[in-house]
């Protein structure tokens, strides 16, 4: 046993880290700990100075029972033994403390709104041939291991009940030819408002030859609503259709939709709010709607979108709509092309809901426009904080911040915020 080696080392969790994991310090080094909880008592064997195993020995007062049996093996909940009350504080802190490193201080941080378990509408499978055994589920933590999961507690109903004919589709398509593939299979699923949307991503198939097997196990799946292979349609019993406040959108496969609908609910009204009277918008990285079709109702929009399949959806949705203003979906690359501030100049008010990288570019000519108002909304608190600094140092306030925990038992942390100009 080296130095550095030691055993039965028992310490007290002192805090929760950034990522979700319990912190531990010995030897004046922080340690960390995935699935502790502050408060903790840990006996910790240690190896070359970091921790190798550890056990509970006294739970601290926040630690709750996981109600999910694959916890502390799927990556996706990492949260599950905390409470209710003590996540929402620390992801509250988490957002304050963001804004503090960027020197923003005195925010009202609203109360968190949590969604309910088994109210995920959007997730991805992996499915890998293991031992000649198709296995469909998530990957662990910060690993390529893949776990089954025969149950989630987060999961719809519907994408709860289709697990069994996913697996069978999966199984279909790594065991095409005869040949056991090598190569995982993605599997997408939108629970949408008429039924689920479901994208394959396999490399190496024969689609012609797989067609029409697949076209007979998708016809068993529960409210099955579109079925697509890589780029082809496999089977479309109706059209996969969200309604965005009174427009009908039918997204493209795979789109990315708000997780829940309980979290797209809460978002949408806060980016209503934040948008106060403004009558002509600009919603920038507007997906396939989610706010600029409610925001549409009382004004005249610009939804800006960069993939051109979901401005497709957005212009054609906008054209068959009834009850909304004059409505415009342009295709732009907002990284490379942002808004400039003479091009924002018509514009009261501005929806930037950026990818978790942020929108540096963007928000800089927006700080330098004439713009009033922005609705933000970010699922990065870090990267929000820096992109408030750039609109506050253009002048604008923040007003609030109000966290919305769609993410259920994760470290991820969604928000919505409001920023205006001083008159």
């Amino acid at each position: 046993m080296s130095e550095t080696d030691e055993q039965g080392v028992r310490l007290t969790v002192a805090a929760l880290g950034h990522r979700g994991e319990g912190v531990v310090t010995h030897g004046g080094v922080q340690h960390y700990l995935a699935h502790t909880a502050p408060g903790d008592e840990v006996q910790i064997d240690f190896a070359a100075g970091k921790p190798k195993n550890w056990t509970l020995t006294v739970a601290g007062p926040d630690r709750v029972t996981p109600p999910c049996r694959h916890f502390s093996t799927c990556g996706g909940c990492a949260l599950q033994h905390l409470s209710d009350r003590f996540v929402a504080g620390w992801k509250a802190e988490q957002i304050a403390r963001a804004l503090r490193h960027r020197g923003i201080g005195e925010v009202d941080i609203r109360p968190i709104v949590t969604v309910p378990a088994a109210s995920r509408r959007r997730v991805s499978f992996t499915a890998r041939m293991i031992a000649g055994q198709v296995t469909l589920g998530f990957q662990a933590a910060r690993s390529h291991r893949l776990v089954a999961v025969e149950r989630c507690e987060i999961l719809s109903a519907d994408i709860a009940a289709a697990l069994p004919g996913l697996r069978q589709l999966a199984d279909l398509l790594l065991s095409e030819g005869g040949r056991k593939k090598k190569s995982d299979v993605r599997i997408s699923v939108n629970d949408t408002d008429t039924g689920l949307d479901i994208l394959l991503l396999a490399d190496g198939i024969d689609e012609f030859a797989i067609l029409p097997p697949l076209t007979e196990r998708a016809a068993a799946l529960p409210k099955l609503a579109r079925l697509s292979l890589n780029d082809t349609l496999v089977m479309c019993p109706h059209p996969p259709v969200m309604r965005f406040g009174a427009v009908s959108v039918t997204p493209p496969p795979g789109a990315f939709l708000q997780a829940s609908g309980a979290g797209e609910t809460a978002l949408r009204g806060l980016v209503l709010e934040a948008l106060g009277s403004a009558r002509r918008i600009a919603d920038l990285f507007a997906g396939c709607g989610t706010f600029s079709f409610p925001a549409a109702a009382g004004a005249q929009l610009v939804a800006v979108e960069g993939d051109a399949a979901m401005v497709s959806a957005l212009d054609h949705a906008a054209r068959h709509a009834r009850g909304i203003r004059k409505f415009k979906a342009v295709r732009r690359d907002l990284f490379r092309s942002p808004l400039s501030a003479d091009e924002l100049k018509p514009f009261e008010a501005v929806i930037f809901d950026p990818p978790r990288a942020g929108g540096v570019a963007q928000v800089s000519q927006i700080a330098a426009s004439a713009v009033r108002r922005v609705a933000a909304v970010s699922c990065a608190p870090a990267t929000f904080a820096r992109d408030a600094r750039i609109l506050v140092d253009g002048g604008f306030r923040l007003n609030w911040v109000a966290p919305v925990d769609q993410f259920r038992w994760s470290s991820h942390i969604e928000l919505a915020a409001e920023f205006t100009r001083p008159d």
